[in-house]
Protein backbone atom coordinates (compact mmCIF):
# COMPACT_ATOMS: atom_id res chain seq x y z
CA UNK A 1 0.00 0.00 0.00
CA UNK A 2 1.34 3.34 -0.94
CA UNK A 3 1.46 6.45 1.13
CA UNK A 4 -1.54 8.02 -0.59
CA UNK A 5 -3.78 5.11 0.22
CA UNK A 6 -2.60 5.13 3.80
CA UNK A 7 -3.34 8.82 4.10
CA UNK A 8 -6.83 8.28 2.81
CA UNK A 9 -7.45 5.65 5.42
CA UNK A 10 -6.18 7.97 8.14
CA UNK A 11 -8.47 10.73 6.84
CA UNK A 12 -11.50 8.45 6.88
CA UNK A 13 -10.74 7.39 10.44
CA UNK A 14 -10.39 11.01 11.57
CA UNK A 15 -13.67 11.92 9.88
CA UNK A 16 -15.43 8.99 11.56
CA UNK A 17 -14.01 10.01 14.92
CA UNK A 18 -15.13 13.63 14.43
CA UNK A 19 -18.61 12.60 13.30
CA UNK A 20 -18.86 10.27 16.28
CA UNK A 21 -17.72 12.98 18.66
CA UNK A 22 -20.16 15.49 17.20
CA UNK A 23 -22.99 12.96 17.38
CA UNK A 24 -22.12 12.16 20.98
CA UNK A 25 -22.25 15.81 22.04
CA UNK A 26 -25.51 16.37 20.15
CA UNK A 27 -27.06 13.34 21.88
CA UNK A 28 -25.89 14.46 25.31
CA UNK A 29 -27.26 17.97 24.72
CA UNK A 30 -30.68 16.67 23.73
CA UNK A 31 -30.78 14.40 26.75
CA UNK A 32 -30.43 17.29 29.24
CA UNK A 33 -33.85 18.13 30.93
CA UNK A 34 -35.31 21.46 29.97
CA UNK A 35 -35.82 23.50 33.11
CA UNK A 36 -39.29 24.98 32.93
CA UNK A 37 -39.61 28.41 34.34
CA UNK A 38 -42.56 28.34 36.65
CA UNK A 39 -44.70 31.43 36.59
CA UNK A 40 -46.02 32.17 40.02
CA UNK A 41 -49.56 33.48 40.01
CA UNK A 42 -50.03 36.04 42.76
CA UNK A 43 -52.63 34.90 45.32
CA UNK A 44 -55.42 37.41 45.83
CA UNK A 45 -56.17 37.88 49.51
CA UNK A 46 -59.84 38.64 50.09
CA UNK A 47 -60.54 41.22 52.77
CA UNK A 48 -63.21 39.77 55.08
CA UNK A 49 -66.43 41.77 55.05
CA UNK A 50 -67.73 42.99 58.38
CA UNK A 51 -70.67 40.93 59.68
CA UNK A 52 -74.02 42.25 58.58
CA UNK A 53 -75.99 43.44 61.55
CA UNK A 54 -79.63 42.49 61.52
CA UNK A 55 -81.75 45.30 62.95
CA UNK A 56 -83.51 44.24 66.10
CA UNK A 57 -87.19 45.04 66.16
CA UNK A 58 -88.27 46.66 69.36
CA UNK A 59 -91.54 45.09 70.49
CA UNK A 60 -94.36 47.60 70.58
CA UNK A 61 -96.13 47.79 73.90
CA UNK A 62 -99.50 49.42 74.07
CA UNK A 63 -100.24 51.28 77.23
CA UNK A 64 -103.50 49.97 78.63
CA UNK A 65 -106.15 52.60 79.17
CA UNK A 66 -106.66 53.40 82.84
CA UNK A 67 -109.65 51.59 84.29
CA UNK A 68 -112.66 53.79 85.02
CA UNK A 69 -113.59 52.75 88.54
CA UNK A 70 -116.78 54.82 88.37
CA UNK A 71 -118.09 53.14 85.21
CA UNK A 72 -120.64 51.01 87.08
CA UNK A 73 -121.57 53.60 89.68
CA UNK A 74 -125.09 54.93 90.11
CA UNK A 75 -125.98 58.35 88.75
CA UNK A 76 -127.65 61.18 90.63
CA UNK A 77 -129.21 63.96 88.57
CA UNK A 78 -130.77 67.19 89.81
CA UNK A 79 -132.76 68.88 87.07
CA UNK A 80 -133.78 71.79 89.28
CA UNK A 81 -130.21 72.99 89.74
CA UNK A 82 -128.80 71.43 86.57
CA UNK A 83 -126.09 69.05 87.70
CA UNK A 84 -125.31 65.35 87.95
CA UNK A 85 -122.73 63.11 89.58
CA UNK A 86 -121.99 59.46 90.28
CA UNK A 87 -121.74 57.57 93.56
CA UNK A 88 -120.82 53.95 94.45
CA UNK A 89 -123.27 51.11 93.83
CA UNK A 90 -123.28 50.10 97.48
CA UNK A 91 -124.01 53.64 98.68
CA UNK A 92 -127.42 55.21 99.31
CA UNK A 93 -128.83 58.71 98.97
CA UNK A 94 -130.52 60.74 101.69
CA UNK A 95 -131.85 64.25 102.02
CA UNK A 96 -129.59 66.34 104.26
CA UNK A 97 -131.40 69.68 104.01
CA UNK A 98 -133.73 71.75 101.85
CA UNK A 99 -131.23 72.02 99.02
CA UNK A 100 -128.81 69.36 100.20
CA UNK A 101 -128.39 65.81 98.91
CA UNK A 102 -126.33 63.32 100.90
CA UNK A 103 -124.60 60.05 100.02
CA UNK A 104 -123.24 57.33 102.29
CA UNK A 105 -122.51 53.61 102.63
CA UNK A 106 -125.54 51.30 102.86
CA UNK A 107 -124.01 49.70 105.94
CA UNK A 108 -124.24 52.92 107.95
CA UNK A 109 -127.85 54.07 107.69
CA UNK A 110 -127.54 57.14 109.88
CA UNK A 111 -124.34 58.51 108.38
CA UNK A 112 -123.99 60.87 105.44
CA UNK A 113 -120.38 60.74 104.24
CA UNK A 114 -120.63 63.08 101.26
CA UNK A 115 -123.10 65.87 100.61
CA UNK A 116 -123.79 68.50 97.97
CA UNK A 117 -125.49 71.71 98.97
CA UNK A 118 -126.71 74.49 96.66
CA UNK A 119 -126.48 77.98 98.18
CA UNK A 120 -128.42 80.86 96.67
CA UNK A 121 -125.48 83.26 96.86
CA UNK A 122 -122.22 83.99 95.11
CA UNK A 123 -119.00 82.27 96.09
CA UNK A 124 -117.50 84.95 98.34
CA UNK A 125 -120.69 85.17 100.40
CA UNK A 126 -121.28 81.41 100.42
CA UNK A 127 -117.84 80.71 101.88
CA UNK A 128 -118.83 82.55 105.05
CA UNK A 129 -122.18 80.81 105.47
CA UNK A 130 -121.38 77.16 104.81
CA UNK A 131 -123.41 74.71 106.92
CA UNK A 132 -120.20 73.14 108.20
CA UNK A 133 -119.17 76.51 109.62
CA UNK A 134 -122.33 76.76 111.73
CA UNK A 135 -120.29 74.92 114.35
CA UNK A 136 -118.07 77.56 115.92
CA UNK A 137 -115.33 75.00 116.47
CA UNK A 138 -114.90 74.47 112.74
CA UNK A 139 -112.40 76.84 111.16
CA UNK A 140 -111.13 77.28 107.60
CA UNK A 141 -107.38 76.64 107.76
CA UNK A 142 -106.62 76.59 104.04
CA UNK A 143 -108.16 77.90 100.82
CA UNK A 144 -106.86 77.09 97.35
CA UNK A 145 -107.92 76.93 93.71
CA UNK A 146 -107.83 73.48 92.12
CA UNK A 147 -108.70 72.05 88.70
CA UNK A 148 -110.71 68.83 88.63
CA UNK A 149 -111.41 67.28 85.22
CA UNK A 150 -110.97 70.68 83.58
CA UNK A 151 -113.27 72.49 86.03
CA UNK A 152 -111.99 75.11 88.47
CA UNK A 153 -113.05 74.73 92.09
CA UNK A 154 -112.32 76.57 95.32
CA UNK A 155 -111.08 74.00 97.82
CA UNK A 156 -111.47 74.69 101.54
CA UNK A 157 -109.74 72.69 104.26
CA UNK A 158 -111.66 72.96 107.53
CA UNK A 159 -110.45 71.78 110.92
CA UNK A 160 -112.57 70.88 113.93
CA UNK A 161 -110.77 72.41 116.90
CA UNK A 162 -111.91 69.95 119.59
CA UNK A 163 -111.56 66.57 117.86
CA UNK A 164 -109.00 67.76 115.32
CA UNK A 165 -110.94 66.28 112.40
CA UNK A 166 -110.30 67.62 108.91
CA UNK A 167 -113.16 68.32 106.49
CA UNK A 168 -112.85 69.13 102.80
CA UNK A 169 -115.27 71.32 100.83
CA UNK A 170 -115.18 72.10 97.10
CA UNK A 171 -117.15 75.13 95.90
CA UNK A 172 -118.03 76.32 92.42
CA UNK A 173 -120.21 79.25 91.35
CA UNK A 174 -122.65 79.22 88.44
CA UNK A 175 -125.47 81.62 87.57
CA UNK A 176 -125.31 83.38 90.94
CA UNK A 177 -125.49 80.15 92.94
CA UNK A 178 -122.71 78.28 94.76
CA UNK A 179 -122.50 74.50 94.61
CA UNK A 180 -120.80 73.07 97.70
CA UNK A 181 -119.62 69.46 97.61
CA UNK A 182 -118.08 68.26 100.87
CA UNK A 183 -116.96 65.20 102.81
CA UNK A 184 -117.81 64.93 106.51
CA UNK A 185 -114.93 62.69 107.62
CA UNK A 186 -111.18 62.39 107.26
CA UNK A 187 -111.22 58.60 106.84
CA UNK A 188 -108.89 57.88 103.93
CA UNK A 189 -111.14 55.41 102.09
CA UNK A 190 -114.11 57.79 102.28
CA UNK A 191 -111.97 60.73 101.18
CA UNK A 192 -110.76 58.73 98.16
CA UNK A 193 -114.35 57.94 97.17
CA UNK A 194 -115.26 61.59 97.68
CA UNK A 195 -112.53 62.64 95.24
CA UNK A 196 -113.90 60.19 92.68
CA UNK A 197 -117.43 61.54 93.17
CA UNK A 198 -116.05 65.05 92.68
CA UNK A 199 -114.42 64.00 89.40
CA UNK A 200 -117.82 62.88 88.02
CA UNK A 201 -119.62 66.17 88.76
CA UNK A 202 -121.08 67.80 85.62
CA UNK A 203 -123.38 70.72 84.94
CA UNK A 204 -126.28 69.70 82.73
CA UNK A 205 -127.47 73.17 81.83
Amino acid sequence: MNQKGFANIILVVVIVILVGAIGYFVFIKKSEPIAQQSTSTPTQTKTPLPPTSTPTKTPAYSTPAPKDETANWKSYRNDQYGFELKYPEDWRTAQCGIDCQGFGPQSVREDIAVGINVLNSKLDTAKKSLPVLSNSYNKIIKEETVIVEGTQWTKLTIKQDIAGEIFIEHLIEKSGKTYDLGVGTDELNIVNIYNQILSTFRFTK
